[in-house]
């Protein structure tokens, strides 16, 4: 009986010892992964409820100043074109020297240039040396302005817009600034601000720009992204009979860029909330009409040696599913946005643009056909591109962000 005891007890102590079946520890481990996963879409859809929860307080509780509007935009997406054009730094011209260098000119040896801090200046490129010609603006509510656009009258002479103080012209010789729009100028009963590019047409001795926002000034310029601003308009002054005036071209959503036709017979406009470039006949009423779709927010545009535009893109179209297009499409999340950054805790870059490390600019013909994009490698040396300019030695870039202290000199 003794050993018929210990016998059995042996056997039981090893069929207690014995691990389970493989297929049972599968499906053990099976349930444990499926019970994770159930638990993380929990956990995922309460975190969605609250965010929503929060979107809706913040929708409903928050006042906003101003109406937002439907606003359908014709970008193109940015990876849907096929011919992209690689580009590569060659060399940082003023390296330190500028916070922003958004437009400039070239005038014999030097750059003339509208630094984002709000001053004018000018880059010798033979000594290397910086000259400031215009201090910035002082004020009781910085920012007090901001010069946007600059082009050549002739060889002493350039014509600046800026956000706060107008337009005027800049003797290089003398010295002189003389204002030919300001503050307080009206056209058609609206006020003249946020003046953001402007071309000269030496034929007719005309000035044009581009006035993005009737409604918005420099301190509240991000609301016009955000309300789907369509009060932009084109202003004109006439240098020999000295009018002024704004051409019927009809709504513009925040115009941006602008140049003019070799033939000076059309205007080219970045019309940047529709994210497209129009034509604006000026022997023909000045309507307006479509010249080209563009993958990206499109900024200033400048003329090629053969003719051709150059169109800066501050960001991508179609990336992501909060890309500035989707964006702007959408007037839930325009809504939403707006008043999220109302909330004065939250850091103010959080709204900025978010064109760090994409840099690139698009080529269109005289007709409007998009011939290729041109895209620098996305380490950050070339980045928030406002401005293009051709040359013999290859692009000259200019940069809206005060991040940028350098015009950029790429070649391809």
């Amino acid at each position: 009986m003794a050993n018929n005891y210990h016998t059995r007890r042996r056997i039981l102590t090893k069929s207690t010892s014995n691990p389970l079946p493989q297929s049972v520890v599968l499906k053990n481990n099976k349930t444990e992964q499926s019970n994770t996963a159930g638990l993380l879409c929990k956990s995922l859809f309460v975190v969605l409820s609250i965010l929503v929860l929060v979107a809706s307080v913040v929708i409903t509780i928050i006042p906003l100043e101003y109406e937002t509007y439907s606003c359908t935009s014709q970008a193109i997406p940015y990876d849907s074109v096929d011919n992209k054009v690689r580009i590569s730094l060659k060399s940082k011209i003023g390296e330190g020297l500028f916070s922003g260098p958004e437009s400039f000119v070239m005038m014999k040896d030097e750059y003339i240039i509208t630094n984002s801090d709000g001053r004018l200046l000018s880059y010798n490129t033979t000594e290397k040396s910086l000259k400031t010609l215009l201090k910035a603006s002082t004020c009781s509510e910085p920012p007090c302005n901001w010069p946007l656009g600059i082009r050549k009258i002739n060889e002493f002479m350039v014509v600046v817009v800026d956000m706060e103080l107008g337009m005027y012209l800049y003797n290089l010789e003398s010295h002189a600034q003389t204002f030919l729009i300001t503050r307080d100028t009206f056209i058609d009963g609206l006020p003249v601000f946020f003046l953001n590019d402007v071309v000269y047409a030496e034929s007719s001795q005309v000035i044009y720009a581009t006035q993005s926002s009737t409604r918005w000034d420099i301190r509240k310029n991000s609301n016009g992204f955000l309300q789907c601003d369509i009060s932009g308009r084109i202003v004109y002054y006439d240098l020999n009979s000295h009018t002024i005036g704004a051409l019927q071209t009809g709504p513009l959503a925040l115009p941006n860029g602008i140049e003019i036709s070799s033939d000076e017979r059309f205007l080219i406009v970045s019309n940047s909330l529709k994210f497209q470039l129009l034509r604006i006949d000026l022997d023909d009423g000045s309507q307006n009409r479509l010249f080209a779709k563009v993958p990206g927010l499109p900024d200033n545009i400048r003329k090629t040696q053969v003719n051709t535009f150059l169109v800066a893109l501050v960001v991508p179209t179609g990336q992501s599913f909060l890309s500035v297009d989707k964006l702007i499409n959408s007037r839930l999340l325009r809504l939403t946005f707006a008043k999220v950054s109302k909330l004065t805790f939250l850091p103010r870059s959080w709204f900025d643009i978010p064109c760090d490390g994409f840099a690139a600019f698009a080529e269109f013909s005289h007709s409007g056909k998009l011939l290729r994009v041109f895209e620098a490698d996305k380490d950050g040396k070339v980045s928030c591109i406002s401005s293009v300019l051709q040359t013999s030695n290859g692009y000259v870039i200019g940069s809206f962000s005060h991040k940028v202290g350098y015009i950029s000199l790429v070649k391809v």
